[in-house]
């Protein structure tokens, strides 16, 4: 599969996932059940693996963009 569609997966995945995070501190302020807060390390511990997902499927923009100025920074 391609790093464009697995990107098209990843970012709404990524998105909803910090939209829940939010809402489920929102939750917890209403609610002080345990499923509450186990909910909340859940979705934290997905979007851990979302980002690292995503910047391995950008890594080729990341390198591109940020190590290129480090480089040419050295050469001035």
């Amino acid at each position: 599969m391609k790093n464009s569609t697995l990107l098209k997966i990843v970012n709404p995945l990524l998105f909803i996932a910090v939209l829940s995070q939010f809402a489920n501190v929102l939750m917890q302020k209403l609610i002080t059940a345990d499923w509450v807060i186990e909910m909340h390390e859940i979705i934290g511990y997905s979007i851990g693996a979302l980002v690292v997902l995503h910047v391995m499927l950008n890594w080729t923009w990341v390198r591109n963009n940020l190590f290129k100025k480090k480089l040419a920074n050295r050469i001035q």
